[in-house]
C-alpha cells in the first residue's frame, strides 16, 4: 500500500507499507514493524485525515482484500480519532485528468504507468505504482476540497 503524507498542499513524504516475509512483519516507511496493526497504527497515529482509495473490479478476491485493509485502516483511524474518507478510483482519476490534461487509458496496467509518469513529472518523484497512486489520490483530495488547506 502506498502512503503519502502532506502538509498543506506540499507532499512531505511517500512510502510503502507492505508485508515482510511470512511471519507477520511489515515494512513501514523503511522500518520493520512486528505486525500489520502496528504498521497501520504508525501510519495513522499523527495524522489529521486519512484518504483511502475505494477500488472496483471484477475479481472478488481483490475487492475482498481491499475491503479488509480499509476496515483495518478505518479501525485504526477511529482508535486515534482521525477522520477517514474514501475516494473512488474514477473520481480521483477524473480530477487528475482535468488538472493535468491527460487521459487515463482503459487498461489498469497502463493507468499505473501513466500515474508513475505524472508523479515523476509533477512531483519530481520516481515512485512505485502504489506510491504514485497515493500521491495522485492526495492531490485529488486536496483539489476536491476533502482536505481543508
Amino acid at each position: 500500500m502506498g502512503v503519502t503524507e502532506w502538509i498543506d498542499r506540499e507532499r512531505l513524504k511517500t512510502y510503502i507499507v507492505k508485508p515482510r516475509g511470512n511471519k507477520g512483519k511489515y515494512y513501514w516507511d523503511g522500518q520493520v514493524i512486528d505486525s500489520k496493526l502496528r504498521a497501520i497504527n504508525c501510519m495513522i497515529a499523527d495524522q489529521d485525515l486519512v484518504i483511502m482509495e475505494r477500488g472496483f473490479g471484477h475479481l472478488s478476491t481483490v475487492i475482498n482484500t481491499q475491503a479488509h485493509l480499509r476496515g483495518y485502516i478505518t479501525y485504526a483511524a477511529d482508535y486515534f480519532d482521525v477522520l477517514a474518507k474514501e475516494i473512488n478510483v474514477s473520481e480521483w482519476r477524473r480530477v487528475v485528468k482535468e488538472q493535468m490534461g491527460v487521459s487515463f487509458p482503459r487498461q489498469s496496467k497502463d493507468c499505473k504507468i501513466l500515474a508513475q509518469q505524472l508523479v515523476e513529472k509533477h512531483f519530481n518523484l520516481c515512485a512505485t505504482e502504489d506510491e504514485a497512486d497515493s500521491v495522485l489520490i492526495g492531490y485529488a483530495a486536496i483539489k476536491l476540497g476533502y482536505v481543508n488547506v
